[in-house]
């Protein structure tokens, strides 16, 4: 619960960064 109560920002950061790869990988399969 430290690190949830500290820094919660790490999280919210990975996971924003892995839906724009989710999105861009998306993207680049349905172009192709």
């Amino acid at each position: 619960m430290l690190l949830f109560g500290s820094t919660p920002t790490w999280f919210f950061i990975i996971a924003f960064a892995v839906i724009i790869l989710f999105v861009i990988f998306s993207e680049f399969l349905t172009r192709k």
